[in-house]
């Protein structure tokens, strides 16, 4: 996802345009440069420019095109403001092995099998057979012992396999994480296993092709919560997770083991359990540009 452009304030605002970072945004009399690493955005909301406040349409496309990427950097370190507490982003916006965590410390994603797409600014696509990313590191954030927060955008290409993965992480046998989808056709899950498992679940009417928002709350006391495109599941559903220690984007292990028939894009993991307005944070930031 880039930033948008808008050649000037009179003119309608196109729906699902991204382009570049760094891309120029134009008012009617003078352009404001803004790139991947600039805090600023913010302030157009306050620009006025002969007398006339930039579109409020165009400030909330912006809004949205930016904050997955706005970012406050030093020499040593890049943190993101987008929500509190970020420790793993996972843009997917160029092709390269291996992906990089943006935030914090480094966790490198072989990319095995996965391939780049260019489109809405850029995602990877898997094709449910044995595509995947991993390490074999098990995130230590995403445990059953802590709380924490993964946000990530799917869209199905045969939404009727069942158990697809977005992302595994497994410390042992008795410390899974799972977020994708469930064993009946339709159903998206969120699932922690620590003896037992703990599940929460959503049926949803999923379309080919069609982009859908996931996010999964676990909070220490073992509480499992899922979202759909901003809104809150209460349902159930039949888990499975692999004991094989990592994190797998796209599989449950590194090899074909209930893997994503799909495409995945913006993977964000947050060191505690998001409050609900940040939930919304995530989906609208992403959602601009997801036809």
């Amino acid at each position: 996802m880039g930033l948008l452009l808008v050649p000037e304030v009179s003119r309608a605002f196109p729906e699902n345009v991204a382009v570049d970072s760094g891309t120029r945004i134009q008012s009617n009399t003078r352009a404001t440069h803004l790139t991947r690493d600039d805090n600023r955005f913010r302030a157009l909301l306050a620009v006025v420019t002969n007398d006339v406040v930039i579109h409020t349409q165009l400030v909330n496309y912006v809004i949205a095109a930016l904050a997955p990427h706005t970012t406050t950097t030093s020499t040593t370190s890049t943190s993101t403001t987008l929500v509190p507490n970020i420790v793993y982003f996972y843009n997917f916006s160029r092709s390269e092995t291996p992906q990089t965590n943006e935030i914090g410390s480094a966790f490198n994603m072989v990319v095995d099998g996965a391939v780049f797409n260019s489109g809405v600014g850029g995602h990877y696509v898997y094709d449910g057979i044995n595509d995947n990313m991993d390490s074999a590191t098990a995130m230590s954030e995403v445990s059953v012992a802590n709380a924490f927060t993964i946000s990530c955008w799917m869209k199905p290409n045969d939404r009727t396999d069942n158990y697809q993965t977005c992302i595994a992480v497994s410390h042992s046998s008795a410390n899974r994480i799972i977020l994708g989808t469930g064993s009946d056709a339709d159903r998206f899950l969120a699932a922690i296993y620590d003896g037992s498992y703990t599940v929460d679940g959503g049926d949803w009417n999923m379309i080919n092709g069609k982009w859908y928002h996931l996010l999964m709350t676990h909070t220490a006391a073992n509480v499992v919560n899922l979202w759909v495109n901003g809104t809150n599941q209460t349902g159930s559903a039949s888990a499975s997770t692999a004991s094989t220690v990592g994190t797998t984007f796209g599989n449950r292990t590194s090899e074909s083991f209930q893997a994503l028939d799909g495409s995945m894009d913006e993977l964000v993991i947050v060191s505690e359990v998001v409050s609900d307005a940040n939930v919304q944070v995530l989906y609208q930031a992403g959602s601009v540009t997801k036809p």
